[in-house]
């Protein structure tokens, strides 16, 4: 099931607390302009893409990810996970390479909102735990982040993206203008 949305309804889907992570298929490539305004995106397709050339370790990678996400739970943005055109990208399997995923909590903002969570699956390092003047066991995530996942193409391809992503933990959502 999918809900369609407009894309000026589109932040008050964000703004919710929702039991599962936001799916959001975008055929108009709006919501690039929204986040680049509103939030950030962690372009994990172009990261996937220089993993596969060789142009990026694993452990770059992994580093990479998960700086950014802390960046974007400290300021308190909302965080696209983009994933383009590429509609058969398995975004689980892609995550589980890295020992800091568990799949059934990740997806969870709950869970990304609790430092004790990112401390203990090592999004937050212990030795990174500062506020920003560099005081220690001070870095808390921000209550207004919000997190999803991006797809820039038509409603055609639905059905082929639900493919790869559990009901469990993913609500789809068309924008439609």
């Amino acid at each position: 099931m999918q809900t369609d949305v407009k894309l000026a309804d589109f932040e008050s889907i964000l703004k919710e607390v929702p039991e599962r992570l936001p799916v959001i298929v975008d055929g108009t490539s709006n919501l690039e302009i929204f986040f680049k305004y509103k939030g950030q995106v962690i372009d994990i397709a172009d990261l996937s893409l220089k993993k596969s050339k060789g142009t990026i370790t694993d452990e770059q990678l992994d580093k990479e990810i998960r700086q950014r996400l802390k960046s974007c739970l400290f300021s308190g943005e909302y965080v696209a996970l983009f994933l383009g055109g590429e509609i058969d990208f398995n975004l689980i399997k892609f995550l589980s390479n890295f020992k800091w995923f568990e799949k059934s909590s990740f997806f969870k903002l709950k869970n990304l909102l609790s430092k004790d969570y990112l401390v203990k699956h090592e999004i937050l390092k212990k030795d990174e735990d500062k506020d920003v003047l560099g005081n220690k066991g001070f870095w808390q995530p921000n209550e207004k982040t919000r997190l999803c996942v991006i797809f820039t193409t038509t409603y055609k391809f639905m059905s082929e993206i639900k493919v790869n992503f559990s009901n469990d933990y993913f609500e789809f959502f068309l924008v439609k203008d």
